[in-house]
């Protein structure tokens, strides 16, 4: 009867996990179908420099989220949100330059795009900047930089830049 009692708890638990896993995926073609639906809205707000669009555009093409995945189109609207002062953006394309994802690898670049961000606060940015500082990547070598794009990134609960300072004392 134990048994009996285990057999048919454990079918209850795998049609649970069947049905939470289909509930998933359904929810997920659903949010897929929205941003399909979306996308002649946002292409056309892009086009009219809504910074908002255009770094949504660059995320979904970034991601292969509703649309083909395709780093150059990323590219192409972070480069104009980013040129319109967004920090988000300014950062994807500071990502996209130190990997040379979508675009020619050029650590110097990546320094440039990773400052806007940095200077507008963008913690992400902050401690990349203060990376590139630490190992002399697109400038010269600069623990002063370095210190102070870590330190900037620390306090705002960045672990990563925590624990670099504390690598530097």
């Amino acid at each position: 009867q134990q048994m009996l009692y285990e057999q048919q708890r454990q079918q209850m638990l795998y049609e649970q996990q069947k049905q939470a896993e289909f509930a998933r995926q359904e929810a997920e073609r659903r949010h897929q179908q929205e941003k399909l639906e979306d996308l002649p809205l946002i292409l056309e707000a892009a086009k009219k420099n809504d910074v908002g669009a255009q770094l949504r555009l660059g995320i979904m093409y970034i991601k292969g989220q509703g649309v083909i995945q395709d780093d150059q189109q990323a590219f192409f609207w972070f480069k104009k949100a980013a040129e319109q002062g967004d920090a988000n953006a300014q950062k994807s394309l500071g990502n996209m330059y130190a990997s040379g994802r979508g675009v020619k690898q050029d650590d110097q670049q990546a320094i440039f795009w990773y400052r806007k961000a940095a200077e507008q606060g963008d913690v992400t940015a902050q401690s990349n900047l203060g990376v590139m500082y630490y190992k002399g990547q697109g400038v010269k070598q600069d623990d002063q930089q370095a210190f102070f794009w870590f330190k900037k990134a620390a306090e705002q609960d960045d672990t990563t830049a925590q624990l670099a300072l504390g690598n530097m004392y």
